[in-house]
């Protein structure tokens, strides 16, 4: 969906593409976020629910923070997009969290769960679903 960070910036970055704008609004940049595929996410579900151990509580994430700044210029150059990414105070929340980062080490410990799918992967294909969306 558009309200979450990754696909919004996305979103934003194709139209612009399309529309020749050479800026895309954004957000806060400096916040740290833990990024996980959400295919990574549905195994890690369903290896919950053949493994996990009833009443326990597990962190489904990848372990890392990444500045949301990288994951918009990650998918600029994977969009091929020279675009300059200008902030809209709209878009900046209230209040926000420096950084967000979980712990997996449970959920690998009990299930054998880890994540697979790279940053870039995810990145390249949220794109790639915009493109097929946005004309």
């Amino acid at each position: 969906a558009p309200t979450f960070a990754v696909s919004a910036l996305a979103k934003r970055i194709v139209e612009a593409q399309l529309a020749g704008s050479s800026t895309v609004a954004v957000g806060t940049l400096t916040a740290r976020r833990d990024y996980t595929d959400v295919r990574d996410v549905v195994r890690a579900y369903r290896s919950l629910v053949a493994e996990g151990t009833t009443g326990e509580t597990y962190n489904v994430c990848s372990g890392r923070d990444v500045a949301v700044s990288e994951v918009a210029q990650r998918l600029c150059a994977l969009a091929g997009a020279n675009v300059e990414l200008v902030t809209d105070p709209s878009l900046v929340r209230a209040v926000d969290l420096p950084v967000l980062r979980g712990d997996y080490q449970r959920l690998a410990r009990d299930t054998g769960w880890k994540p697979e799918i790279p940053l870039d992967d995810t990145l390249a294909d949220v794109l790639a679903f915009w493109r097929d969306r946005v004309s």
